[in-house]
């Protein structure tokens, strides 16, 4: 008799991650699919909504024939998708109408504009910060030019196919980072839905994150789950609750539990959701994020022409020393203060590659300092022993992962899988069909590697908040601008 495994799916804006997990949650086999990067012009931003289907689909598919030749069956499956990306698609027969206007679409920024009276009433409702890279005027604009399609975001836009049209909707956790939830109500907003002149009987049902939605191919889909969230799971259940997970984007999270914590400039959140009895319970995250990431890593290939994060680190370390500093915000600044596009800059010209690389790469740690401290992530690390907990494809960079050690002081430590979205999901599933929504309690795996704080770069940290400054006042005099 074949050995029941669950299957949990990242579908994020660089590709499409798959993992099995076993019932105990041993993660079994990854697997991967490419897909076309963004397409970028200006503050404009798409992907075809049609390939990340195709995607989710020939993931599924690569696990499936796997499980089936290794004497597995999947049992039920998660799945975990890029948040605030909206599409728009025909009745029916599920054909995108319009390309996938991605979360990092910034095309919006004057709608945001428009409602700058309403701003504080909006962070009040919604408890994350009124910004265009959220879901709420990329939905309006579908609404208006498509007005017999259907919109959503992309998790509503997956289960929309996965059933063959027989489910339209999305999830707390999803729902949340749209601008058109109140979290406090845990519901649409009749008040955000008018201001943002959205029609609310146009979008989905929302369901609890846990718990079986429909099928596909016969398995249970039996978790749906934002991102980060799925992420931030699969740590909870080696009972962590914090977590750095550096991607696309760099996002450090901390899980409130029951409690809902806000903070402002930064994202309050659903963790996930669950029916229980006749009532929803939610828990809740707070979150700092900083869009210089993984396209800081993009730009240091491209421009020093190198291929790897090995490679990257060794340019790092063959640096001679150097005061020379870098202001990267690529994507906006974000966490807390969301002040937008800004210029990217270094402190000195006709500074060496090797020393130019080296830091670009601290300019994604710097980014995180204050979120660290505002969220008091510190302490609740430095109440523990085993440090920070960090994941995602960017963590895979030594010198960073060293630098971000030296500057928060505190241990680092990278996941032993990289791919934590993905196991969120599946781990998500098992918990909503094995254990009536209770997280597996599992032992903490073996870190990958362990960087303990070596020197004080709180001089460089200075450096880089000077330049900073300089850079968000307009005072580029002396400095080497940069269009990335």
């Amino acid at each position: 008799m074949a050995e029941k495994v669950y299957l949990g799916i990242d579908q994020g804006s660089s590709g499409t991650k798959g993992a099995l997990v076993t019932r105990s949650g041993e993660l079994l086999k990854l697997f991967a699919e490419r897909i076309t990067p963004p397409r970028v012009d200006s503050d404009v931003v798409e992907q075809d909504a049609e390939e990340l289907w195709s995607s989710v689909k020939a993931v599924w598919h690569q696990a499936a024939d796997w499980a089936g030749k290794n004497g597995y069956c999947i049992k039920g499956a998660g799945f975990a998708t890029q948040r605030s990306s909206v599409c728009a698609w025909e009745r029916g027969t599920a054909k995108p109408v319009h390309p996938v206007i991605s979360w990092a679409d910034k095309r919006f920024a004057g709608e945001i504009m428009r409602l700058k009276d309403h701003h504080d009433l909006i962070g009040d409702k919604c408890k994350i910060p009124v910004s265009p890279h959220y879901a709420a005027p990329k939905i309006a604009y579908l609404q208006s030019a498509f007005p017999d399609a259907i919109v959503g975001t992309l998790d509503a836009f997956f289960a929309y196919h996965a059933s063959s049209g027989q489910v339209f909707l999305s999830e707390d956790t999803m729902a949340a980072r749209t601008m058109l939830y109140s979290l406090k109500e845990g519901g649409w907003s009749d008040e955000l839905c008018s201001l943002f002149k959205v029609n609310l009987s146009r979008l989905p049902q929302i369901t609890p994150s846990l718990g079986t939605h429909f099928t596909f191919e016969g398995v249970p889909i039996a978790a749906m789950l934002g991102d980060q969230q799925s992420a931030l799971y699969a740590a909870y259940s080696q009972c962590e609750r914090t977590l750095l997970n550096l991607g696309t984007i760099a996002s450090l999270t901390l899980m409130t539990g029951a409690k809902l914590n806000h903070k402002k400039g930064y994202a309050s959140s659903v963790f996930y959701s669950q029916e229980n009895a006749s009532a929803r319970i939610r828990k809740f995250m707070i979150e700092g994020i900083s869009n210089s990431c993984k396209a800081v890593i993009d730009y240091i290939m491209k421009t020093f022409s190198v291929s790897s994060l090995k490679e990257i680190d060794q340019l790092c370390a063959s640096a001679a020393p150097t005061e020379a500093t870098a202001f990267f915000p690529l994507g906006g600044v974000a966490s807390p203060d969301w002040t937008g596009p800004a210029q990217c800059a270094f402190s000195d010209g006709e500074v060496p590659a090797a020393a130019k690389a080296r830091a670009l790469v601290e300019n994604i740690a710097h980014f995180l300092l204050t979120p660290f401290f505002d969220l008091a992530i510190r302490n609740e690390v430095a109440s523990g022993t085993e440090g920070l907990l960090v994941s995602g494809g960017v963590s895979g960079s030594d010198y960073l992962l060293q630098y971000i050690s030296n500057l928060l002081e505190v241990p680092v430590r990278r996941a032993s899988q990289s791919e934590t979205t993905a196991i969120g999901a599946g781990l998500a599933a098992i918990s909503a069909i094995e254990r009536g929504g209770e997280p597996l309690k599992l032992t903490r795996d073996e870190v990958e590697a362990m960087f303990l704080p070596r020197e004080n770069v709180s001089e460089r940290y200075k450096k880089w908040l000077h330049l900073r400054e300089r850079v968000l006042r307009g005072d580029v005099s002396g400095l080497e601008v940069v269009t990335p």
